[in-house]
């Protein structure tokens, strides 16, 4: 499983791959792909600006409702999960993003109650994580 955003995907690297996108956002007028309605942020968490209340807020109102295995289950190890939030304004402190913390989510859940070790990472813009993916695809066609 990774993370990234819609405009990551769509990139010349990525487009039209046989790519397992999974939109969590509430809207995304150009996409027409999967999406995961249960990870949805509700319309007043999303107008907040202080990204410490809104993860409290976040896992509050929606992932303390949901069973992280059943999550990871639906999506998929291949799901990439999909946002707005480009990656460099995330680490630059510039935004914040929920997929992130449905990473961090789902990693330290399915830890502490599954025993499971899985690592979500943020799906990179490069040559040799595109490999990986489409490598691990091939795979599994074996």
């Amino acid at each position: 499983m990774h993370t990234s955003y819609f405009a990551r995907l769509n990139s010349k690297n990525f487009k039209g791959r046989d790519l397992e996108g999974v939109s969590i956002a509430r809207s995304c007028r150009y996409w027409s792909g999967r999406t995961y309605p249960p990870l949805f942020p509700t319309w007043e968490l999303i107008k907040l600006e202080d990204s410490v209340e809104y993860e409290k807020l976040y896992r509050e109102q929606i992932l303390n409702k949901l069973d992280a295995l059943e999550v990871y289950e639906d999506l998929g190890e291949d799901a990439i999960l999909l946002c707005h939030e480009a990656t460099a304004k995330i680490e630059s402190g510039q935004d914040f993003c929920h997929r992130n913390m449905v990473a961090k989510w789902l990693e330290e859940e399915l830890w502490l109650k599954y025993n499971m070790d899985i690592k979500i990472v943020e799906l990179k813009d490069d040559k040799e994580d595109l490999k990986k993916i489409l490598k691990n695809d091939q795979m599994k066609l074996y």
